[in-house]
């Protein structure tokens, strides 16, 4: 076992401290639990274990209970804590692109984000207004799936434009979406919780698509609409 982390001098501890605190700028991020860890291993990538000392675990070097409390930000953090390094920018495949139109919910798009993953589609484009990829939320929901992603941050409409693909729009108002065919390659807008679509978004040539409600119900919060929407259109 490595030795264990008992200082809070100890020059990986204020390494990891100095990454809570300032997040990606760090050139590193943090992530916790188990879920989280599985994923990590399933998707291969690579990264630093650290566990409590009281509860050791394969490959992972152990800190004391009252470091570790210190690196987490759960209210109860389970016995892991992973360090990774933030990737570069990767460029976008052929597939579909989701366009997140200025998301301020990070547990909205993290779990966009994830659920984009689980449905093969790799391509993210962020507009300027959306809350960061790697706050700390975003991470913990998306279950590491920002790492494994191809994903562009405070895009703008021009970037919109530039992406060559068919261009499908969600709003309260458009065609039933389980009617319509779609490409392989399709770009979907989900818009904002709170303000929906951007007008100049709404101006680009596009197909507009929603999902019909019962009731009186006006919208869906835009992860349970984003996984409704990606299902039929990946399938």
């Amino acid at each position: 076992m490595d030795q264990v982390i008992e200082s809070k001098h100890n020059n990986t501890f204020k390494e990891l401290l100095k990454i809570k605190q300032k997040g990606s700028a760090t050139g590193f991020v943090l992530l916790e639990g188990e879920r989280t860890l599985h994923q990590l291993q399933t998707d291969g990538l690579e990264f630093e274990l650290f566990c409590r000392a009281k509860d050791p675990v394969q490959d992972a070097q152990p800190i004391t209970d009252d470091l570790f409390d210190r690196l987490c930000r759960t209210k109860s953090p389970q016995g892991v804590l992973m360090k990774l390094t933030v990737p570069n920018d990767k460029p976008f495949d052929d597939g579909p692109v989701l366009i997140l139109d200025r998301l301020s919910d990070p547990g909205n798009l993290g779990t966009l984000l994830r659920t984009a993953s689980a449905f093969g589609v790799n391509n993210i484009l962020c507009l300027e207004g959306s809350v960061d990829v790697y706050n700390d939320k975003v991470l913990r929901s998306s279950l590491g799936a920002v790492l494994s992603l191809h994903i562009r941050q405070r895009a703008g409409i021009e970037q919109v434009e530039q992406l060559e693909r068919p261009l499908f729009l969600a709003d309260v108002f458009g065609e039933d979406f389980a009617g319509l065919e779609y490409p392989d390659n399709f770009a979907l807008i989900i818009g904002s919780e709170a303000h929906g679509i951007d007008p100049a978004l709404k101006a680009l040539p596009s197909v507009v698509i929603t999902i019909p409600m019962r009731n009186t119900m006006e919208s869906l919060n835009a992860a349970v609409a984003g996984a409704i929407l990606l299902q039929r259109m990946c399938r």
